[in-house]
């Protein structure tokens, strides 16, 4: 793990708006989530975007502090565009793990609900 000092935001902020790194990273976690709540539990994206977060620090690929026993982990909203890329690869990682659908758009811009991020299934309607 990394301390404070070590952690470095980088100057390519996210992309934000339509289309954007933040809108991919927030759709893919509200997808995951409303798959994964059911009766008797409630699943919120937040929940999904700190776990993915979580897992990816274990693996080093998420920033986050150290203190005792627990990891500090820094929030989503502060990533940079390349934090923000490795955090949409592990929601794609994660759909195609666990067999959940995510929305992609082709480039013809039409939604598109992916496993992992592969065009297998048919379009969103609506």
């Amino acid at each position: 793990m990394t301390s404070p000092s070590d952690i470095r935001l980088g100057d390519s902020p996210r992309s934000t708006g339509p289309r954007s790194q933040q809108n991919h990273i927030v759709g893919h976690a509200k997808d995951i989530a409303e798959q994964l709540t059911g009766v008797g539990r409630i699943i919120t994206w937040r929940m999904v975007i700190q776990a993915i977060a979580k897992e990816m620090s274990e693996d080093g690929e998420w920033p986050g502090v150290r203190v005792g026993r627990t990891t500090v982990l820094v929030d989503w909203t502060l990533a940079n565009s390349e934090q923000a890329n490795a955090l949409i690869m592990g929601l794609h990682r994660f759909s195609e793990i666990y067999g959940l659908y995510v929305t992609d758009y082709g480039e013809d811009g039409q939604a598109v609900r992916t496993i992992g991020g592969v065009h297998e299934m048919s379009d969103v309607q609506g």
